[in-house]
């Protein structure tokens, strides 16, 4: 993975409809704030509209986390 501009990445609408689960949300959150990354990096696929964007269809929850502790690069990596 490497990191990318938190700019350039959008969500995917199916990922938008659901709120996280507030447990993993907690969990996801104490392992950044103790570690100052997350886990693993966010996965994302190329932005149809964009071509320097990328859109996020896994990892959500660490992703939300990133972007609330204003997080300006994200790590990713490409689906398969």
């Amino acid at each position: 993975g490497f990191l990318y501009p938190v700019g350039k990445v959008k969500v995917a609408a199916f990922l938008k409809k659901h709120s996280p689960n507030g447990v993993k949300y907690k969990k996801k959150e104490d392992y950044f704030l103790e570690n100052q990354v997350v886990d693993k990096p966010i996965t994302v696929i190329r932005n149809s509209q964009d071509k320097n964007g990328v859109v996020v269809v896994d990892e959500y929850t660490r992703f939300l986390v990133l972007v609330k502790h204003g997080v300006k690069n994200i790590p990713i990596k490409f689906a398969i």
